[in-house]
């Protein structure tokens, strides 16, 4: 679909007949950035036969928005829950458990930083209606790039997958997940505290999902649009977010894989990606006489490429970067729970 235009095509509705969806935002010291997504949220499309309400998890030890959001004029239902226990996973955790309780039949996230496209829940609702055995649903992510962003990086725009196929990355910024997912009464789903202050929660999260034998669908006309600024137009920041991912893909794969099987893809990608640096190099070297305006781009993906080095021998070091930490081992005690679950 065109994101602009205004009118989806003809679906088989059914799968939100009667049903409570819930969306949530998770915000942490945003108040301005979170009130521009309420104005886009405002806007979404829907339909009579299903009931809609606007979760907005507050992380924070001082809670502020709750009387502000009480006196807002919005198209649907505002609940407001306060999660002092700073960090990500405690604030999806909260969503999740705030969802259960309001009876969500269906759970959609946001991230409070980004544009929603109007259509947004009615291509949920398609795909769901389309694969009725579907739990969990991930959308489209639009980046936006401005004209400062760093000579250094090229911008990459995911592959264009068709409706229905495996989405090729994990995250909870904008997705869509079934109650069996996250109840009590299913399978009681939250994501794994050891993440909190890491990244890569939302990737164990739907690893696991898949783990139970549940296929994740892509939806690619759900968009939301994300622009960059600030930090993330540098190059610096790029990097760093690369080393960190690379380290906590092998955390995950240690995880979920066992070692051995880590240690191995370890060792192999390794040697990959030294082949492919040195390959990038040379490349950006004989750019200089033909194409010297890509230079700076070869250049840049090489070095994004040490940084995955970096990522790697931090992990056989296990160093942990600052401000993100992924443990290989749960916390202190033995009786620590990997993630909360309402079942324990």
């Amino acid at each position: 679909m065109n994101p602009g235009q205004e009118q989806p095509v003809y679906f088989l509705k059914d799968a939100f007949v009667g049903k409570k969806i819930v969306v949530a935002i998770c915000t942490h010291n945003r108040r301005a950035s979170l009130f521009k997504v309420l104005e886009y949220v405002s806007q979404l499309k829907t339909e009579a036969y299903y009931d809609v309400t606007l979760l907005i998890v507050e992380n924070e030890r001082e809670p502020k928005l709750a009387d502000e959001l009480a006196t807002l004029d919005f198209p649907f239902k505002i609940e407001h829950a306060s999660e002092p226990r700073i960090g990500l996973v405690h604030a999806r955790n909260r969503s999740l458990t705030e969802a259960e309780r309001l009876g969500a039949d269906w759970l959609c996230m946001l991230d409070d930083d980004d544009k929603v496209h109007p259509d947004w829940l009615l291509r949920f609702e398609q795909a769901a209606s389309e694969f009725p055995d579907g739990r969990a649903f991930l959308g489209f992510i639009d980046v936006k790039l401005p004209e400062n962003y760093s000579r250094f990086l090229r911008g990459s725009r995911p592959r264009q997958l068709k409706l229905g196929a495996n989405p090729e990355a994990y995250g909870t910024g904008n997705c869509m997940i079934g109650r069996t997912v996250f109840a009590s009464d299913g399978l009681g789903l939250r994501f794994d505290l050891r993440f909190n202050t890491s990244g890569a929660e939302d990737t164990d999260f739907f690893v696991r999902v898949k783990k139970d034998g549940d296929q994740l669908h892509h939806v690619p006309e759900a968009i939301i649009y994300e622009s960059c600024s600030g930090e993330r137009l540098t190059y610096r920041y790029h990097f760093r977010r690369r080393r960190w991912q690379r380290r906590n893909g092998l955390a995950l794969s240690h995880i979920h894989d066992g070692t051995a099987t880590s240690w191995r893809g370890l060792l192999g990608s390794l040697y990959r990606d030294v082949l492919l640096c040195i390959w990038g190099g040379l490349i950006a070297l004989g750019s200089l006489a033909s194409r010297p305006k890509r230079v700076p781009q070869r250049l840049g993906a090489t070095g994004l490429r040490v940084a995955r080095i970096l990522g790697t021998i931090d992990y056989c070091c296990g160093k942990t970067p600052t401000p993100y930490d992924v443990s290989r081992k749960p916390a202190a005690t033995p009786q620590t729970k990997l993630y909360e679950s309402p079942r324990n």
